[in-house]
């Protein structure tokens, strides 16, 4: 069995063209999002702190810390003497998230 559709060609590309443009438009928005974020950041530097440091600021213990950065809820970085680093940021995130700030 054979079915028409009732649109003719031009009907059809013309449907295609608008949801590809729409697209297009989309995905610039994005890229032009990505790339002005993508600036900030370069502006900024990446600050990063010990983990006594972190201990003090948040105000939970050691054992408290390493166990939230187990559940990934903070990464971290290791220097190559072994020593854990955190970035700021992740830092002050954890702690509005930790108190309910």
């Amino acid at each position: 069995m054979r079915i028409i559709l009732n649109k003719t060609r031009n009907s059809i590309r013309r449907g295609n063209d608008g949801a590809i443009l729409f697209a297009l438009h989309i995905l610039y928005k994005q890229l032009h999002n990505m790339k002005h974020n993508e600036i900030e950041a370069e502006d900024t530097e990446a600050v990063w702190w010990d983990a006594a440091h972190v201990q003090d600021y948040v105000g939970v213990s050691e054992r408290t810390l390493y166990r939230y950065q187990h559940k990934g809820m903070l990464g971290t970085v290791r220097k190559h003497n072994g020593k854990r680093l955190f970035l700021a940021t992740a830092v002050e995130r954890f702690k509005r998230a930790y108190w309910n700030l």
